[in-house]
């Protein structure tokens, strides 16, 4: 089961998500995700292509796959990113997804590795929305520090 389809498994959230946004669209995001979060560059090209939309749920979820992506490809990521202005501010990057919620020593330390990877991606065309990344990232990295 997809990330969407648990959260929106509950009777009175699968009503709301489904008024939401219905359905199949539900299932379009959550299919293409899956493969985002894979590292499958066509399904990030295609995740990042379903914005806008005007569902919250929607969007974090685009989020959290794109997130899971990077750990996958970010060269991939970064190159389709860099093409939509509403992901290139790489607000992104510091999605953890729902396994990681009140467990801030391990969000620390995968946001620790997916900054060491941005570091890794040496494409000077790249360059400019890496080190933006990066400082998305250590923000929040700092702010983790803080509450450990």
């Amino acid at each position: 089961m997809g990330a969407l389809a648990k959260v929106c498994s509950g009777f009175f959230v699968s009503i709301l998500c489904l008024s939401a946004v219905g359905d199949d669209f539900l299932d379009t995001v959550d299919e293409i995700g899956q493969r985002a979060a894979s590292g499958d560059q066509n399904a990030i090209v295609e995740l990042v292509g379903l914005y806008p939309t005007d569902s919250a749920a929607v969007i974090e979820f685009m989020r959290t796959y794109l997130a899971i992506a990077m750990e996958k490809s970010p060269v991939a990521v970064l190159r389709v990113i860099g093409q939509h202005e509403y992901f290139g501010d790489c607000d992104f990057v510091s999605v953890t997804g729902e396994e990681f919620v009140d467990r801030f020593a391990e969000q620390r330390v995968l946001l620790l590795e997916r900054r060491e990877m941005l570091r890794q991606i040496e494409e000077p065309e790249l360059a400019n929305l890496r080190d933006r990344c990066i400082v998305k990232l250590d923000a929040t990295i700092e702010a983790l520090a803080g509450v450990l």
